[in-house]
């Protein structure tokens, strides 16, 4: 193996890496904003209907099944994903097709990077000087800059407004609404 390639498969894990970490942040962020307007929305619908224990049953079960396929989906996916499939080759070449989406100008010469290393040849001198060339050219991009960060801190300010309706609920003095419709729940 060349230099150049170690030096790509580098940056592609720490990439991956990145990449993960903001989707499991992403998905914390978004799991809590959902569980607790879904739960505003249940001890209101409790709290103002009053439901037979069936239906309290039902909403309540309901809440913990959303909740366990939230963390699954949005969390613990990503966290298997980050350490399970970072050293392998199909997930090389998916975060080359992720670099390629925001630099596409380099999409094409990261793809063959990896190709051409997988190339099985008597000519590996060639196939080497062939990975240097092609590594020369998208040495300059950072490959982290791929990762939106502004997007998940968007995804912070908007799971924000959740927190901040429960607070309001709470500094209102209608704490019973919450409290009692729970209380039957639970």
């Amino acid at each position: 193996m060349s230099k150049s390639f170690n030096s790509v498969l580098k940056r592609l894990e720490q990439f991956s890496r990145s990449y993960y970490k903001n989707l499991i942040f992403r998905g914390a962020i978004s799991c809590i904003a959902i569980l607790i307007v879904f739960f505003i929305a249940i001890c209101l619908i409790e709290y103002f209907s009053f439901l037979n224990s069936s239906f309290r049953k039902i909403l309540f079960w309901t809440y913990l099944g959303i909740m366990l396929g939230l963390i699954i989906k949005l969390i613990f996916v990503p966290i298997v994903n980050l350490y399970l499939s970072i050293k392998s080759p199909k997930e090389n070449q998916r975060v080359a097709k992720l670099i390629g989406k925001h630099f596409p100008e380099i999409e094409d010469k990261l793809t063959n990077i990896l190709e051409l290393n997988e190339i099985d040849s008597f000519s590996r001198g060639l196939i080497n000087a062939s990975i240097d060339k092609k590594y020369a050219d998208i040495k300059s991009f950072s490959f982290q800059k791929a990762i939106d960060w502004t997007k998940t801190l968007k995804y912070l300010k908007i799971s924000s407004f959740p927190i901040l309706i429960l607070l309001i609920i709470f500094f209102s003095g209608n704490t019973q609404i919450i409290s009692q419709a729970s209380n039957r729940l639970i």
